[in-house]
């Protein structure tokens, strides 16, 4: 549960970021349907806002699974997301959700809460890792590529010097580290192993530079953030 939570703050993260999903699902004869929509993200809940005459209206009236794509400016994806569609009813949410979204869509948009059961970064953005002991998670002199966040165990820090390895620190749930490389573009300058059962998460150069600038956060609080909501806090 732990790297499930962690996982859905970062592309909660993404998805503040944007406002369109590409949505697909299938209509009665079973027949696929595909669609860019808008959407809100307002608290736990998705929704959606989709054209009067969108092919996927209606798939999404039907009972069926539904699934989507983030998709980056890059036109990369970096969220999926799956679950199911429920039509909003009531005039006074309707309303509201309307001054929301794009005056392009009209007053012929459709409005949807989209029930999640599914919600996951893509191409790497964020892994999560189980690791028993002894394993090395970085190793000194490899080029720093990610920023690790232990959730649970203990790690330990060591560096070669003279050909000797000499312990630098112990690490506790809570604790990050692979930042300097990062950051500086250098090789790491020191290893990482795990000291019994572990779990981490780590963040790709590129999500990094994401959840930093999109989230105000230095590195210390984005740390603190993630293990918070790994929590379930």
């Amino acid at each position: 549960m732990k790297v499930e939570r962690a996982l859905v703050w970062y592309c909660r993260i993404l998805l503040d970021r944007h406002q369109y999903l590409v949505l697909a699902t299938v209509d009665r004869e079973g027949l696929p349907q595909l669609a860019r929509v808008a959407y809100r993200r307002d608290g736990d809940d998705l929704y959606l806002a989709v054209e009067a005459d969108s092919p996927i209206i209606a798939g999404l009236n039907a009972v069926g699974p539904v699934a989507g794509l983030l998709v980056g400016s890059d036109s990369l994806p970096l969220v999926s997301l799956g679950g199911a569609a429920e039509a909003i009813a009531d005039r006074e949410t309707t309303a509201r959700l309307r001054s929301t979204f794009p005056n392009a869509l009209g007053d012929d948009a459709t409005y949807y809460r989209l029930l999640l059961d599914s919600l996951l970064p893509l191409q790497g953005a964020m892994d999560a890792r189980a690791l028993s002991d002894g394993a090395a998670i970085v190793r000194q002199g490899e080029i720093a590529d990610r920023l690790y966040l232990i959730l649970q165990g203990e790690c330990e820090v060591s560096r070669v010097t003279g050909g000797a390895p000499q312990v630098l620190a112990q690490l506790q749930a809570g604790s990050f580290f692979g930042e300097s490389g990062l950051l500086a573009g250098a090789p790491r300058n020191a290893s990482v192993y795990a000291r019994g059962p572990v779990e981490v998460v780590s963040l790709s150069r590129s999500a990094f530079s994401t959840a930093l600038h999109h989230t105000g956060l230095n590195t210390t609080e984005l740390a603190r953030a993630i293990y918070t909501a790994a929590q379930g806090g």
